[in-house]
């Protein structure tokens, strides 16, 4: 991990009803005031030795709030050009609070410091960071807003270099500033510094993983191979003539075990054993399909339980949870509201099929926490698709409503079409 200047903390409490997850949020110190920091001991920048354990709990870090659309977005950055974009979230935090329109919102300058820490790890070089700027400005995207318009954009306008201070003014397109700050009651916490310490992106994503699910009862998550690695952009890509433009990586599951989920699980336990990191997993096999390969995995996320200092405890394994009277609850709960979504939207003969075939696909699934984790994701997508088309077209709307919800619940969780006929609409990831 990179240690950077310091910093200070301070917690903002949030919690939600849903999720009781904390917000913490930072602000800088200038340096001048040292009264509270005049015992820390000044260090040349690095990683900390292992011999440094006395001053583990001193190290400063910098929380990030992000969408949990963001955290499980496709993405193509390298870890280099990602440490860039965590720099640029940072700026874009503390301008927060500048009215819409405000020109010094949509313009982030980083330091030659924090381009140091961009770059920590993989070249001394600024150019190294300029180039990754530079690809983050030169990729552009398709956005899919919750109002149904796709945008096209790059998530920066422009690279300013200054070079007689060494910094870089980066500008924000203003339009896809809402994807990143807007906050509802889904949302992941994390260390930046932490994430910028890992020189794998695949380490990074996992990271943040953890960070998002860490509030869950049970701290058990399950992810599909396939959906790995669409969020990693490891499958093909064909453009619009069908021509190859990028092979699927990591075919082999041996090859996808050792490549990206090993090296992410023991690159997160290495730092979380020294005492730098208070979120680590591990993962085991969830399914399989008929030719014995993985098809998806449970993950089990380890914390020591102290996220505000950071310091090294003897780790608690979590276990999956058995069943319980509350869990019960909540199942009731989802599936009320699932019908009641379907019954709004469907005919009643359609309503009746997709309520059964959601409650089969569910009781397949053998713990109690996961079907909870179905049934909600399935109403929150249902919620998602609602709201993306307004109503100036009700039958239209409503047709696409009815195509999307079905081509969701077959993509994404395996509810059969009705009468084996597929519905009309689009269901998309965040990408950028």
């Amino acid at each position: 991990m990179y240690i950077c200047d310091k910093f200070t903390k301070y917690n903002k409490m949030t919690k939600d009803s849903n999720d009781n997850i904390e917000t913490i949020e930072a602000e800088e110190i200038n340096p001048s005031d040292s009264s509270s920091n005049s015992n820390i001991p000044k260090r040349k920048g690095g990683r900390p030795k292992k011999t440094d354990k006395d001053i583990l709990s001193n190290i400063p870090h910098y929380f990030i709030t992000q969408p949990n659309d963001v955290t499980q977005a496709i993405s193509n950055l390298t870890a280099v050009e990602r440490n860039c974009w965590l720099q640029i979230i940072r700026g874009i935090q503390k301008k927060k609070d500048l009215p819409d329109g405000h020109p010094e919102k949509y313009q982030i300058t980083l330091s030659r410091t924090q381009l140091l820490e961009c770059v920590s790890g993989h070249s001394s070089n600024l150019d190294y960071a300029f180039n990754a700027l530079k690809n983050i400005t030169d990729a552009k995207k398709v956005f899919h807003s919750k109002d149904g318009h796709r945008i096209y954009a790059g998530l920066l306008s422009y690279v300013d270099e200054h070079p007689d201070q060494e910094t870089y003014t980066v500008g924000i397109t203003p339009v896809l500033l809402p994807y990143f700050t807007n906050l509802s009651s889904e949302f992941t916490v994390f260390d930046m510094y932490i994430e910028m310490g890992f020189k794998s992106v695949y380490s990074q994503r996992f990271y943040e993983f953890c960070c998002q699910y860490r509030n869950k009862e049970d701290k058990v998550f399950f992810m599909t191979v396939q959906d790995i690695k669409k969020m990693f952009n490891l499958l093909e890509v064909r453009d619009e003539k069908g021509n190859v433009v990028q092979k699927e990586q990591y075919k082999n599951g041996s090859d996808f075990k050792k490549r990206v989920l090993d090296k992410a699980k023991d690159d997160i336990r290495k730092v979380f054993d020294a005492g730098l990191c208070d979120v680590c997993f591990d993962y085991k096999v969830k399914s399989k399909n008929s030719r014995g390969a993985v098809t998806a995995y449970y993950f089990i996320i380890e914390t020591n339980g102290n996220t505000a200092k950071l310091g090294a405890q003897k780790p608690t394994i979590p276990q999956i949870s058995m069943l319980s009277e509350s869990y019960g609850a909540k199942l009731t709960k989802l599936l009320t509201i699932i019908n009641t979504f379907m019954r709004s939207h469907f005919r009643v003969e359609q309503s009746n099929y997709y309520v059964q075939a959601i409650s089969k696909t569910v009781a397949k699934v053998d713990s109690q926490s996961e079907r909870v984790e179905i049934l909600n994701s399935i109403s929150k997508q249902l919620k998602k698709i609602a709201t993306r088309y307004n109503k100036e077209d009700f039958d239209t709307n409503e047709r696409k409503i009815c195509g999307s919800v079905c081509k969701m619940l077959y993509e994404d969780f395996g509810v059969p079409y009705m009468n084996g006929k597929p519905g009309k609409g689009t269901q998309s990831r965040l990408n950028f």
